[in-house]
């Protein structure tokens, strides 16, 4: 059986506005996107990015992009989360609306 994980989002520019987000480790990225995408009311009409190394637009290594492949990132559809090899306490970046987000 898998076990949840707990995810704390927080706006950047919105102090105090933070949310609670529970996924199953063998879930990927998307499903975090699609938790996300609840827990602030928001319509899933975007393209997203998370960044495994905590820094918006930060190592194209470590960024994981929805829903195809970026040039150099990987599907987040691709690898589930207990395979991303998180540590309890890590920070990830996570973008959505990349149209209108700053570079």
């Amino acid at each position: 059986m898998s076990k949840a994980l707990r995810f704390d989002a927080a706006l950047e520019d919105f102090e105090g506005v933070r949310r609670s987000i529970e996924v199953r480790e063998d879930h990927t990225l998307v499903e975090l996107h699609k938790g996300i995408q609840k827990a602030f009311g928001w319509m899933n009409d975007h393209l997203y990015s998370f960044w495994l190394d905590g820094q918006f637009w930060g190592d194209r290594s470590t960024e994981y992009t929805a829903p195809f492949e970026a040039e150099e990132g990987v599907a987040t559809a691709d690898v589930p989360i207990s395979g991303l090899g998180l540590q309890t306490g890590a920070t990830i970046a996570y973008v959505f609306d990349l149209a209108t987000a700053g570079r």
